[in-house]
């Protein structure tokens, strides 16, 4: 059934999943037959393959579909017992499934040891016992950060504003001033010295004039008169002459106290600037302080927040690896106590399954054994009439036909004795082992010595010979064994059954029939391989026996096996025409 299954595992879903949990719920598991093989299914797979001696890998290949999809198998045409008189007598059922009669064979469900209980306790503790979820609170400023977050806003706050200057409507004021200024001019009536130059000039000229006109009258006695009127003009005029000339003079001095005002004003402008350098050199000053303050703090906030925060994933991760230790080593525990529950259950369902087996095997086996003795009784007892009744028509055969050869003198070829050979359908084997007991020489051919070393112990041919060797009336015994090899090897068909021939030579219709003991031989005896391998030695009792050939090793074991009481002389005829010896 489960040899043409797809493998399944998993995740897997369809058909094959569904006839798995089908297959699973008649083993004891109770699963949703939905076809879906989720997790439920697969720690049932898993429970199943630990449970029975398989991979427990939860996928679902040939070798778990062969075991769940196998039916357990039960005796084919198995003996059904029946109440007759006192005993119960095997009578064949002829169905495909045993009958027990009621009361019969039972086992108790499978109960786990102590160990294996506390071991399931140990486990089940420990599944309790598992680790919360790693928690952690969040991350929360330390004062130390919170500080240093406050200086820096306190300097943020303090942030210098636009520069004011208090000079640049001065600045103003003077630059218009010089921008604007007229060009430079002389008005010789605008200018107050030049008039005072003119008014002194002009009274020097009048009073030179009226002094010359005097010196002038006086020259003439008094009396004005032209010339001193043209001599008084001229000094007059001379004077007047002496005012153009400083003229030039006059025009320097307006001009240089122009360019010492256009000067005055640059110095004045130059002052304000000054002035207003100062001032701006001082605001630069604190913008230049408080940035630099402004770096100094925000460095600080972050280097302290960084630090702060490492410290904080350094604790993190210590408590995280705390965690995840102590989960591994929950884990590792868990596992053991698994491990250790699962070891003690297949120790305990192994035990347990082996004695379930061992004592089913039991109760069919003696069932079996008790059906097969009383068949085996039977068979033995039906086997041994004919026997009998068959040695009985070989010994009048035989007897008739030693008598005629007597009486024609004991030459002829055709019987047992004179010159020819009459093995009695024996093996080679046989004979040569008769001839060692007898003490002739071992050729494997029945022939007049050898009948004759025999007739001394009363025997009539080969197989009366080989009759009487087995009950111990003929020659000296073979070595012998202390017991059959145990220790047996595969064959390799070697051992195969094969239908035991009849004796030839003798006349008579033999039939052979098997039986438990001569089956019990063929199982426990060392096949031709097992003992061509170990070249004809075996060891036995700490001691090494070497034997000329196969068949040899099987006579002696032949033979110490019906000294011991274990096989009949009929199973020794039965084994020695199954082997052809």
């Amino acid at each position: 059934m489960g040899n043409n299954r797809n493998q399944i595992s998993y995740g897997s879903q369809g058909s094959d999943v569904t006839d798995l949990q089908k297959l699973l719920n008649k083993s004891g598991y109770n699963l949703a037959e939905d076809g879906i093989y989720g997790s439920k299914t697969k720690s049932a797979v898993l429970d199943y393959q630990k449970k029975n001696g398989l991979v427990a890998d939860g996928i679902v290949g040939s070798a778990t579909w062969g075991k769940i999809g196998t039916p357990i198998e039960v005796p084919t045409n198995p003996i059904k017992y029946e109440t007759m008189g006192s005993a119960n007598q095997p009578v064949s059922d002829g169905g495909n499934q045993p009958t027990v009669e009621k009361g019969g064979w039972t086992y108790g469900d499978f109960q786990p040891s102590q160990p294996t209980t506390e071991a399931g306790d140990k486990r089940s503790e420990l599944e309790t016992q598992k680790p919360g979820d790693f928690s952690y609170g969040e991350y929360a400023q330390s004062d130390v950060v919170k500080q240093a977050e406050a200086m820096l806003q306190e300097q943020l706050a303090n942030k210098p504003g636009e520069y004011q200057s208090q000079w640049q409507s001065q600045l103003d004021d003077m630059l218009n001033k010089i921008l604007n200024r007229e060009k430079f001019s002389y008005d010789l009536n605008g200018d107050a010295l030049y008039q005072q130059y003119k008014d002194q000039y002009t009274t020097q000229g009048q009073m030179a004039m009226m002094d010359t006109m005097g010196q002038a009258a006086a020259m003439t006695g008094g009396f004005g008169n032209s010339y001193a009127q043209s001599v008084g003009q001229q000094a007059y005029q001379g004077h007047l002459q002496q005012l153009n000339n400083v003229i030039p003079e006059l025009y320097q001095i307006a001009l240089n106290q122009y360019n010492r005002e256009g000067d005055d004003l640059y110095n004045q402008y130059g002052l304000f600037a000054d002035r207003e350098n100062q001032d701006y050199g001082r605001y630069r000053d604190s913008v230049s302080d408080y940035n630099t303050e402004r770096d100094y703090l925000t460095n600080r906030y972050y280097t302290e927040s960084e630090m702060d925060y490492n410290r904080f994933m350094d604790a993190y991760n210590r408590a995280y690896g705390e965690h995840r230790d102590s989960v591994a080593d929950w884990q590792y525990e868990l596992g053991r106590a698994d491990n250790n529950y699962w070891n003690q259950y297949d120790r305990d369902y192994g035990q347990y399954a082996d004695d379930r087996s061992l004592a089913y095997d039991d109760y069919w086996n003696s069932r079996n054994f008790e059906y097969q003795q009383g068949r085996d009784q039977v068979s033995d007892e039906q086997w041994q009439a004919e026997f009998d009744e068959a040695k009985r028509q070989y010994d009048q055969q035989y007897a008739a036909k030693y008598n005629g050869a007597s009486s024609s003198g004991g030459t002829g070829s055709s019987g047992g004795r004179g010159s020819g050979y009459d093995n009695a359908g024996l093996g080679d084997a046989v004979i040569k082992n008769l001839q060692k007991a007898l003490g002739v020489t071992a050729d494997g051919k029945w022939g007049p010595q050898s009948q004759a070393a025999a007739e001394k112990y009363g025997a009539r041919d080969a197989a009366h010979a080989l009759q009487l060797y087995n009950q111990g009336k003929l020659g000296t015994p073979l070595k012998q064994y202390s017991y059959l090899p145990a220790a047996r090897e595969t064959d390799g068909g070697a051992n195969k059954t094969v239908e035991p021939s009849k004796p030839t030579g003798s006349g008579i219709d033999f039939e052979f029939k098997d039986s438990t003991r001569a089956r019990d031989f063929r199982n426990n005896v060392m096949t031709t391989n097992e003992f061509n391998k170990h070249n004809g030695v075996v060891q036995i009792g700490g001691k090494e026996y070497e034997f000329g050939s196969y068949a040899e090793y099987l006579e002696a074991a032949l033979d110490r096996e019906e000294q011991a009481g274990r096989i009949s002389s009929t199973d020794v005829y039965y084994l020695m025409n199954y082997y052809g010896l």
